[in-house]
């Protein structure tokens, strides 16, 4: 019986996945992210979200660069719907509406560097706070990505990881 989690996830718009490797955490993201795309809804998302449709934005942790600047904001805005300063505002805009599903696939599968400064961890722990933490490279975007990152506080936000990493 799945009735819990599936309460669960229809009532926190955050979510942690853990299971051992190979149980099928990134098929499910996968799976989510697609069937959110279908015109009509399939069973499955209709349970999970009832009549809301939210974007998925499907983020494989493990192919970000952790040095780059903001790695999983990079990775967003490379996407064709997100690219050059109309789409940081067209994602802030979705944010603010609340109509964002980060699907943070893999998190046991990143390098977690002990230095200082921007990392894929960093980001996440941003994501989940609705904090922004200014990094150098800001100056220019600093209006938007703060009204992001405040916004994406009202979206839901899920993260895989293999169970080995939080459970001894």
């Amino acid at each position: 019986d799945h009735s819990e989690a599936v309460a669960a996830i229809q009532t926190d718009s955050r979510a942690l996945f853990l299971a051992d490797a190979g149980m099928g955490k990134t098929t499910f993201f996968s799976y989510i992210a697609l069937t959110l795309t279908f015109p009509r809804g399939l069973p499955a998302t209709k349970e999970l979200f009832g009549d809301s449709k939210p974007l998925p934005i499907l983020v494989p942790l493990k192919v970000l660069d952790n040095a780059a600047h903001r790695p999983i904001l990079t990775y967003i805005r490379g996407l064709p719907l997100f690219r050059g300063t109309s789409g940081l505002r067209r994602l802030a805009k979705l944010a603010n509406k609340g109509q964002l599903l980060l699907l943070l696939d893999g998190y046991d599968e990143i390098y977690i560097s002990r230095e200082p400064g921007p990392s894929i961890k960093s980001e996440i722990d941003s994501f989940f706070s609705g904090t922004l933490q200014q990094i150098p490279g800001d100056d220019g975007l600093l209006p938007v990505l703060t009204d992001l990152y405040r916004s994406l506080f009202r979206n839901r936000i899920w993260l895989s990881s293999r169970r080995e990493q939080y459970i001894a």
